[in-house]
């Protein structure tokens, strides 16, 4: 059987059968442990105060009820207490006490008529049955990781949908706000409009420029040190601004 040790809650209301299994346990060094109750209650009570059994092995009838009560009650307390019950073998001593695919349906793992060989081959089961149930587990555990990781994927990809979704309206609407600025520039200005255009530019500035001139020259009064700075800066800015209208007349000609 191994090394490990198995939670084992017994449920035998005749001393007889609890001896033979105690007797079952030390004859073949089993690594159980594990705990008796003698009565349906007795199970209810030692339930509430432990519950990491790794198998229950129950008589068919005992003096407060049966199997099925038991499997009802463990069934419930699965539903509200949210705790994995562990598998469940039924011992029955005779064949007609109980329908078999009735109780497996209920929930049991296995089912033993208490023959004179049922013992030899309980261990078996025993390690069968918590195996399965610890595979199940496993299972259980690897579907609700999928599922979570199923569940964050979709997030994900509805967060980059709603990402994307948004740049494409902020590309639109930039996209919108070009559109005068790209039909400006396929706009063809003839030469007459270009001549006009540097014109106005040019008109102001032959009149501006000789005064800003004369205001260096201080010819209309001294100046401090703040006012010629100011006056240097918009006669040198006035300047370019005269240069850059003469480079456009010069390519306008050209064309």
């Amino acid at each position: 059987m191994g090394t490990q040790n198995y939670q084992l809650l017994v449920v035998e209301d005749q001393k007889r059968g609890q001896e033979d299994f105690k007797e079952l346990v030390q004859k073949q060094k089993l690594s159980y442990d594990f705990m008796i109750a003698g009565s349906v209650q007795e199970l209810k009570n030692i339930l509430q105060q432990k519950k990491d059994f790794d198998l229950i092995l129950t008589d068919d009838q005992l003096v407060d009820g049966n199997a099925y009560d038991i499997l009802s009650f463990l069934s419930d307390l699965e539903d509200h207490a949210k705790i994995q019950i562990p598998p469940i073998i039924v011992l029955s001593k005779d064949d007609h006490d109980i329908n078999v695919p009735d109780i497996i349906k209920k929930g049991a793992y296995a089912y033993f008529l208490k023959d004179h060989e049922f013992l030899s081959f309980l261990p078996v089961t025993i390690k069968n049955a918590i195996d399965h149930f610890e595979t199940l587990k496993r299972w259980k555990k690897t579907e609700s990781l999928i599922d979570n990781l199923y569940h964050q994927l979709n997030d994900y990809i509805e967060k980059g949908t709603g990402e994307i979704e948004a740049i494409h309206k902020n590309l639109e609407q930039n996209h919108q706000k070009l559109k005068p600025m790209d039909r400006l520039k396929k706009t063809t200005f003839s030469k007459t409009d270009l001549d006009n255009l540097s014109h106005k530019f040019r008109t102001p500035l032959n009149v501006i420029l000789p005064n800003i001139q004369m205001l260096k020259d201080q010819f209309f009064g001294t100046l401090n040190g703040v006012q010629m700075e100011r006056i240097d800066h918009i006669f040198h800015q006035g300047k370019e601004l005269l240069s850059m209208i003469e480079q456009f007349d010069c390519k306008t000609n050209d064309k």
